[in-house]
């Protein structure tokens, strides 16, 4: 399939991908001599000697990259805060909630409201990622294309590397800084015995209205999205279908990397998780020292990010 990039990404990539210009092309640019292709090598290997072309060719990949990870990061975008982190040292992300409003007789005393606040985890960014090397001879054989296809494939890489820790951190047992599990039925988060249905998304529906805050007051969050593995999907888009109609209320959202085939999640909206990230985007491509015993280009391929539990409100699990 042809690749495709947006308007704004840079002229490089553009003359790449979209408009056909080939590596020979970019070279004579570079090199400043008129373009003829029947000195394309020549010209090629002038130019694989400057920094220019390099930049160029690691500019090219990156916006194709970049690209296919914004199509797969743009689910969790919906599920998860995303939160800017400063370094790599441990987040603490607080939790806020508040009582409810009282209702007061005239010229009555106002009472203080009852503000709760909460970390469940602090946890530091991972680093995820992989060198590749664009060689001398891909380089004149003006194999762009075919690296092209790589750097989309790396970009969708990225995202699914987020669905894998989504999935890791909604599994994860362990004790939080509270010294209670992130799904409890004293929390009103967790449904035993609860299958998908339309008898167990009644009863999830219902825990995400009613959930209580740590402020003493109930969350009254309506269901927005359901987070299931691939076992559930056809059940969990059926049902959607039948009680919501066209389904632009809720949306069911498949993460492959779920280990129970009949364990399930309702959400109501962002803030129960976060996605912790260094800089404005998850993944960066940049390019890389190249080992002296190596010909051609060197680029890193990195996803900086974290999944963090930052609240028991909005989330409801349901096992079977």
């Amino acid at each position: 399939m042809p690749l495709t990039l947006a308007e704004n990404v840079n002229p490089v990539a553009l003359e790449m991908f979209s408009r056909g210009w080939t590596l020979d092309r970019i070279a004579h640019r570079v090199t400043g001599m008129p373009y003829d292709p029947t000195t394309r090598a020549l010209v090629l290997m002038r130019a694989i000697g400057t920094t220019d072309l390099g930049n160029d060719i690691v500019s090219g990949f990156a916006a194709v990259a970049y690209k296919s990870a914004d199509v797969g990061l743009e689910v969790w975008r919906k599920i998860l805060r995303l939160i800017p982190a400063k370094n790599f040292r441990p987040q603490a992300i607080p939790h806020l909630t508040v009582s409810d409003l009282k209702k007061m007789p005239e010229h009555a005393p106002w009472p203080t409201g009852a503000l709760a606040r909460g970390v469940l985890e602090s946890l530091p960014l991972e680093s995820h990622g992989l060198r590749l090397l664009f060689t001398r001879e891909a380089i004149i054989n003006d194999e762009v294309e075919q690296a092209a296809y790589a750097f989309d494939d790396l970009g969708a890489g990225a995202a699914k590397a987020v669905a894998a820790q989504v999935a890791a951190t909604l599994e994860d047992t362990s004790t939080l800084g509270d010294g209670r599990a992130y799904f409890t039925v004293a929390d009103g988060n967790l449904l035993s015995g609860a299958p998908l249905s339309q008898t167990g998304l009644e009863l999830a529906v219902t825990a995400l209205w009613q959930q209580p805050t740590p402020a003493g007051s109930i969350a009254a969050n309506a269901l927005r999205f359901l987070v299931v593995p691939p076992a559930l999907q056809i059940e969990a888009q059926r049902l959607v279908r039948e009680v919501w109609g066209d389904g632009r209320d809720v949306e069911v959202v498949v993460i492959p990397h779920l280990t129970s085939d009949t364990t399930w999640y309702a959400l109501s909206h962002v803030g129960a998780l976060s996605l912790l990230t260094l800089g404005p985007r998850v993944m960066t491509v940049e390019r890389a020292p190249t080992p002296v015993e190596q010909d051609g280009l060197s680029m890193s391929v990195r996803a900086v990010f974290r999944v963090v539990r930052t609240s028991r409100i909005g989330l409801v699990k349901s096992t079977a």
